[in-house]
């Protein structure tokens, strides 16, 4: 049974035409999207193409002029305004997209939590100081205000999380701690967690599926491998990976030392020679190892078979079989082996087949 089943949705608004007549304007059309319990589903498009109403639709608050068709059910349960107003806030949660949903005369605990012993434990359990919990919104930083958003998901205990853009605005580094956090309440819970996002980087790091909404409609729909690596998407899937800046063309070039054609396996990522190397996401340190073509290097195992190579290092502060996580510092770029520069040779491969980076770390 799917936590989410969504079937042919449409939404328009009433409007008046030049004054007098009403006529109907369709934004979402027959729409069909379906989330397993338990799955991280993304909804990505650009600004404009449905994907923010299709969450209002869902928690029953679009305005008073909209006229919805179609069926939306919950775990089997067709999906009515008395049932909604049941669910929302308690077992169907929004993250916005905006941390301005904060109440700013209301202290961060009591926000999260009516209970403050349970307040205090989910504050620590994603990673904010208990000091928080006294504190009023402004007096929070942008990714602080993000994670109290997601620590007030969490203290709900909701079977449906619907996260609206949370990572707009954010530095990568935040970013990455934010849907790490969500990655945490989705396995610690078995909350299914729909993402709307318009970040490519973002959906082939953390989710499990994707829709591809375009005017309104699904024209891409899948396990998100499938979607990113199909030969023939819809136009405008295909429009959106072309965005995506070419960095590595699976062709060889001429080595700038050896002096022959090779093929480049990675992205080389220009840096000032001791700037710290941060793992690209959780895992444990494989290799640390050196060659005369690599120099210094560092690999790191992530879960689901994924294994990032971190090369011509200066120097490698982490060790063997060491437990890290995202964002932690690694190494400093250099420029040992064949590097004519100091700067970062980046690899990512899964079950030992390379993969293009460059779909894994666009944002």
């Amino acid at each position: 049974m799917n936590a989410l089943e969504i079937k042919n949705l449409s939404v328009s608004f009433l409007m008046y035409d030049k004054g007098i007549k009403k006529k109907a304007l369709k934004v979402i059309s027959d729409l069909s999207i379906s989330i397993k319990p338990g799955e991280i589903h993304a909804v990505i498009g650009s600004s404009g193409s449905g994907k923010s109403l299709l969450a209002h639709a869902l928690l029953g608050i679009l305005p008073k002029n909209a006229i919805t068709t179609g069926e939306m059910n919950w775990f089997g349960e067709k999906l009515i305004p008395a049932l909604q107003k049941k669910l929302r806030g308690e077992q169907m949660v929004l993250v916005p997209q905006s941390v301005n949903y904060l109440d700013p005369l209301m202290r961060v605990g009591k926000q999260i939590c009516k209970d403050k012993t349970l307040a205090l434990e989910t504050l620590k359990r994603y990673e904010l100081d208990e000091s928080a919990a006294k504190k009023y919104p402004f007096e929070l930083s942008g990714g602080m205000a993000r994670r109290v958003l997601v620590s007030t998901a969490a203290a709900t205990q909701a079977k449906v999380i619907i996260a609206d853009e949370p990572t707009t605005a954010l530095d990568v580094t935040i970013q990455a701690q934010i849907l790490r956090l969500m990655k945490k309440l989705q396995q610690e819970t078995g909350t299914a967690i729909m993402l709307i996002t318009h970040d490519l980087g973002v959906v082939a790091q953390f989710c499990d599926s994707v829709s591809v909404v375009y005017a309104g409609r699904v024209v891409e729909y899948g396990p998100v491998e499938i979607v990113f690596q199909r030969k023939e998407n819809h136009p405008y899937t295909a429009g959106l990976f072309n965005c995506i800046p070419n960095l590595h063309d699976d062709q060889p070039r001429l080595h700038p030392i050896a002096g022959e054609n090779r093929f480049h396996y990675g992205v080389d990522i220009d840096a000032e020679e001791g700037t710290g190397i941060r793992a690209f996401a959780d895992g444990v340190v494989g290799v640390v190892a050196q060659s005369s073509d690599l120099g210094n290097y560092v690999t790191v195992d992530h879960p689901g078979g994924f294994t990032t190579l971190y090369a011509h290092c200066k120097c490698i502060t982490a060790s063997a079989g060491q437990t890290v996580r995202c964002g932690a510092i690694l190494a400093q770029v250099g420029q040992t082996g064949a590097a004519t520069g100091p700067h970062l040779h980046f690899e990512l491969h899964r079950d030992q087949v390379y993969i293009n980076p460059v779909y894994y770390v666009a944002s």
